[in-house]
């Protein structure tokens, strides 16, 4: 089923770059082009009025963004290059540091 939702995302994004070739794009004609694209779901991305479940996820039920949680991984790799592994502890205190909130208990678990 991921493997659907990523081929509909993807199909959704040529979409949208289709889309910026026009002043005036035709929503209805592009989204023939690339199925399975809604006509109505591509005209909002495009206005932005709607983002993709991916994306909103990242930011109304996860704790940290993606982009966030990129950037923990990329200080969590550093750490550990000079030798110094983080624990569990050290991982959320950063996460915490970064979203100025604390996180749940068990989020690194």
């Amino acid at each position: 089923m991921a493997n659907s939702a990523e081929t509909r995302e993807m199909q959704m994004q040529l979409a949208l770059e289709a889309c910026c070739e026009f002043i005036l794009p035709n929503f209805s004609a592009i989204a023939r082009q690339f199925p399975p694209v809604n006509r109505q779901t591509l005209k909002r991305r495009f206005y932005g009025e709607q983002v993709s479940r991916a994306s909103a996820n990242s930011t109304h039920r996860q704790s940290l963004t993606s982009e966030e949680e990129d950037e923990l991984i990329k200080l969590i790799n550093r750490l550990t290059l000079r030798g110094l592994p983080p624990t569990s502890l050290i991982v959320r205190n950063l996460a915490e540091e970064m979203i100025l909130r604390p996180v749940g208990k068990n989020w690194t678990s």
